[in-house]
């Protein structure tokens, strides 16, 4: 019920006649996890159920690389779950909602994950110590953004995940010339 907790706020009548209920899921999210969190839910499960309350209204993504990035943004541990909460939204909404087009989504994502593509940091080819030994860098945020860079460039090319390609990315990065370049003015 959370992931449509603040839909009255939202609603607004349509050209047509029909309710919609714009960006509901996003002040929902924010209510869900307030709440659970209230009636001492653990933090990690509150953030949980605000991610599945924020993201039950995704768009279907077209490309193998936009089924990816939703993936990473849910999350591989909640992706049934999400899909389930789909599910049944649309069957609750009795107005037609296109299963079959839910399901072919559903086994298009499902048929994506199976080739293992790399979603996470820890699946990059490289690690923290690589990227600090390489560019010379000490512990800290810096080599986090570093990372996440690269989770960015391999999430949309899965290819690039190799160790020699995302040592010359690293070292090519645009981000880390402009810092450079501020230290040294």
């Amino acid at each position: 019920m959370f992931h449509d907790i603040t839909k009255p706020r939202h609603r607004e009548i349509a050209e047509n006649g029909r309710a919609k209920f714009y960006n509901h899921q996003i002040s929902a999210a924010k209510v869900a996890e307030r709440l659970l969190e209230k009636y001492a839910f653990s933090k990690r499960f509150a953030e949980n159920v605000a991610k599945l309350v924020r993201y039950h209204m995704f768009t279907h993504a077209e490309t193998e690389k936009g089924i990816r990035r939703f993936v990473r943004k849910v999350g591989e541990e909640l992706l049934d779950d999400i899909f389930q909460l789909r599910f049944a939204d649309t069957k609750a909404q009795g107005l037609g909602g296109d299963m079959d087009a839910e399901m072919e989504y559903y086994e298009r994502t499902m048929k994506i994950l199976s080739e293992k593509p790399p979603l996470s940091v820890k699946s990059l080819a490289v690690n923290g110590n690589d990227v600090m030994n390489i560019l010379q860098i000490p512990p800290g945020p810096i080599v986090g953004e570093v990372l996440n860079k690269l989770l960015e460039i391999v999430i949309d090319d899965p290819s690039k995940n190799r160790r020699e390609i995302l040592i010359d990315l690293m070292k090519n990065m645009d981000f880390l010339k402009k810092r450079e370049n501020r230290k040294l003015n």
